[in-house]
């Protein structure tokens, strides 16, 4: 899922583990991402690499968060700003060029 309203990349907790990404740290966040509590939690950061088509591959961190309805990756602005996004509202569509 792409979501312009987040900061960085996620991940649903065990896809880490998973694709075995190499653990980097620790954010700590608040509201949302950590079930709503104001107080801070800290959630681990991962190292990964996304791979698209043509061979680029973009470098990432990404956290490890619940996410809703069975989604396993979040894509944020971190990424989409290595990229040029854009949506088509009307058509209900977007591209990602990297």
């Amino acid at each position: 899922m792409i979501d312009t309203g987040s900061d960085m990349c996620a991940l649903d907790p065990g896809l880490a583990a998973t694709l075995r990404l190499s653990l980097i740290g620790v954010q700590f966040l608040s509201g949302g991402f950590a079930g709503g509590s104001a107080a801070l939690t800290a959630v681990p950061e991962y190292s990964a690499a996304l791979a698209f088509s043509h061979g680029v591959v973009l470098d990432i961190t990404a956290i490890e968060v619940p996410l809703p309805g069975g989604l396993q990756l979040l894509i944020g602005r971190d990424l989409l700003a290595k990229t040029h996004f854009a949506y088509d509202g009307l058509g209900n569509s977007f591209t990602l060029t990297v």
